[in-house]
């Protein structure tokens, strides 16, 4: 199918969704019909796929001019972790899947990354080398340097 059909995928990540275009060109000089039966967005670690908002169409893959094809994945309820965009195609009336397209992320949340955050006291103990504790107040960060023979 490789030879018959050139398909890329030119897409854009924003915060609640992917959006782009497959561009479907003929390869080899010839004019084929492609049906575009489905589209997902499937996990790179087998996690279940996410659907596409592409209808299913029938376009006829020229090889003067590039066919768009616009779509639209809501990335709300995806899972973190890598994704690659996967078409479910027959071109000349064979069935094909196709992985156009580089692979996009859904980041983990912040809040998964159970990041302590919070503040010390100017007055409490702090430890800077293992065996001599500071008790003094400090101003700024300045203050809190490691004796220079000290191991950390």
């Amino acid at each position: 199918m490789a030879d018959l059909v050139a398909i890329r995928a030119k897409f854009e990540r924003f915060p609640a969704a992917v959006k782009g275009a497959l561009l479907l060109r003929g390869a080899d000089g010839m004019p084929h019909q492609v049906r575009l039966e489905a589209a997902h967005a499937a996990e790179l670690s087998g996690g279940t796929p996410q659907p596409v908002g592409v209808a299913s169409v029938v376009l006829e893959g020229s090889p003067t001019q590039e066919t768009f094809v616009p779509f639209e994945v809501s990335t709300m309820d995806m899972a973190s972790g890598w994704y690659l965009l996967e078409c479910d195609l027959v071109v000349d009336g064979d069935p094909e899947v196709v992985r156009p397209g580089d692979r996009f992320a859904i980041p983990w949340p912040r809040a998964a990354n159970e990041t302590t955050t919070g503040s010390i006291s100017p007055w409490r103990p702090r430890m800077i080398s293992p065996t001599k504790p500071i008790t003094e107040p400090s101003r700024s960060a300045t203050h809190l340097r490691a004796p220079a023979n000290s191991v950390l």
